[in-house]
C-alpha cells in the first residue's frame, strides 16, 4: 500500500490500480527500445516479440 501522495490519503480505492508515473515510465522505456531496435536494423516488432 502507498505511504506517500495521494494514493496515500485514498488507500483501500488505490489497490490494483496502476501506478501513472510507472505506466508512463513503461511507455518512455518500450518507444525507446523500439526506436534503437528500428534504428539498428533489428526490427522485433514486426516478429511480434515485442
Amino acid at each position: 500500500m502507498s505511504e506517500h501522495g495521494k494514493a496515500a490519503i485514498y488507500r483501500e480505492q488505490t489497490i490494483g490500480k496502476p501506478d501513472p508515473g510507472a505506466v508512463a515510465g513503461r511507455l518512455m522505456t518500450e518507444a525507446l527500445v523500439s526506436v534503437l531496435l528500428k534504428a539498428s536494423g533489428n526490427d522485433r516488432e514486426k516478429e511480434g516479440t515485442i
